[in-house]
């Protein structure tokens, strides 16, 4: 979007934004808790990214973020989601053909919502441009660049008509007693600004990249010691 001379604002649940593959962090001026839906009349068009799914997920349901994609489609400005971020603008596409990341609620609640469902890697139809998958990022923000500058977006694939079967999301046998074990070891590290629904996943990254060890003691019972402690401490 730089390249094509876009200017932009990255908006998110939190000003501190963890690059997936790098783990290089990245700051924000400002979230959705600072963004009235009432500013797109100073914007051209709205982006959806992914990202890990528990916040993606969330998206779905924000009412702030809802209202920024009902604010857009009420000015018929553009609008794009990509992969599992789609089902966020399921309301701007009704009566729109879309693509998806093929999750079965995905599928779901897009249908629900009048969405016409396809099976390729990208699709424009009237304002809307939505993507499968990370794969075809460029593909699907070259398409939308095109669709901000009043152009045709060139988009001419043939859909397969193949349908995932795919199957509602189970279970993982033992999870349940994992987390509430989980949820009890407050004391595992502290990093500003994680919510505790992410503490796990922040351990994982960070152990992919040095020796991370972690309390097995339940918050408030004596160290075992060798603790550690990021960032500081709120």
């Amino acid at each position: 979007m730089q390249r094509a001379g876009h200017t932009f604002e990255v908006i998110s649940s939190d000003t501190d934004i963890e690059d997936e593959v790098t783990g290089q962090r990245n700051t924000i001026e400002r979230t959705i808790h600072d963004v009235d839906p009432s500013e797109m009349e100073s914007f051209d068009g709205l982006m959806i990214v992914s990202g890990n799914m528990a916040d993606t997920e969330a998206y779905w349901s924000n009412k702030t973020v809802l209202g920024y994609v009902d604010a857009a489609e009420a000015d018929q400005k553009q609008i794009a989601a990509v992969c599992c971020s789609v089902p966020t603008v399921r309301y701007a596409a009704k009566g729109k053909k879309v693509s998806f990341f093929p999750l079965v609620r995905s599928r779901q609640i897009l249908k629900e919502a009048g969405a016409i469902l396809q099976t390729v890697a990208l699709t424009v139809d009237q304002n809307l441009a939505t993507a499968e998958h990370q794969m075809a990022t460029q593909m699907w923000a070259n398409a939308f660049s095109k669709m901000l500058n009043g152009e045709d977006p060139e988009v001419n694939l043939v859909d397969s008509g193949y349908i995932p079967r795919g199957r509602p999301r189970k279970p993982i046998e033992g999870m349940n007693k994992v987390q509430a074990r989980l949820a009890q070891t407050k004391d595992i590290y502290l990093i500003p600004n994680v919510t505790e629904e992410n503490r796990v996943n922040y351990a994982y990254k960070l152990s992919r990249a040095t020796p991370v060890k972690l309390h097995t003691h339940i918050s408030g019972e004596e160290c075992n010691g060798d603790c550690i402690v990021l960032g500081e401490e709120s």
